[in-house]
């Protein structure tokens, strides 16, 4: 079975690192600025850090204000950080260590411009690139390509898992589904 991992903000991906596996998403002003679980998973540690109140869209702003929240998941610990922009001089953070937490649930918030940076774990094909568009607790950025047993919870149905059988071979085929059952599920659970 297949697991999924959601943006954990709303904005504009304008940095992707290979090397440790890492999303940036630009959150511009009129974006919602909630932060979500991109996953399932246990607060391991949150690290709050002071530094400058950079634009949040320029390189520079690696240095700026933040809030690391790693959190433990089934398949290894990733991090999501809030980082402050220009404007922002507040982060909330609304989780707690030893907190679990389900995919999509709010972790936090902060105000105005700003950035979020996601590492993906091992395991996980990246489906967004720079420049996409994503959406907090609807865009799905990465999808497991291992074969573990996914949280029952979250489990996928079994025409989706007809459907997805039929575009093993085609990873792009196979990616807009896996784009269009995140829409659906979302639209679901929004009545």
């Amino acid at each position: 079975m297949t697991e999924y991992m959601l943006s954990p903000a709303s904005g504009r991906v304008i940095r992707m690192e290979e090397e440790n596996r890492t999303i940036s998403i630009f959150m511009h002003l009129h974006n919602v600025h909630v932060t979500a679980a991109p996953l399932d998973g246990v607060v391991k540690r949150i690290t709050p850090e002071k530094g400058n109140f950079k634009p949040a869209f320029l390189r520079s702003s690696d240095f700026n204000t933040r809030n690391e929240i790693e959190l433990g998941t089934k398949y290894g610990d990733i991090k999501v950080v809030q980082i402050a922009g220009f404007f922002t001089r507040k982060l909330k953070c609304e989780v707690k260590e030893g907190q679990e937490v389900a995919k999509a649930v709010r972790m936090g918030k902060i105000c105005f411009g700003s950035r979020v940076d996601v590492s993906i774990p091992e395991g996980f094909d990246i489906l967004v690139r720079k420049g996409d568009k994503v959406k907090c607790r609807k865009t799905v950025i990465a999808v497991n390509n291992e074969k573990k047993i996914p949280n029952p919870k979250h489990q996928i149905t079994k025409k989706s898992q007809i459907l997805m059988s039929k575009f093993k071979t085609n990873l792009s085929l196979k990616a807009l589904l896996v784009k269009f059952y995140a829409k659906s599920l979302v639209w679901a659970l929004e009545f």
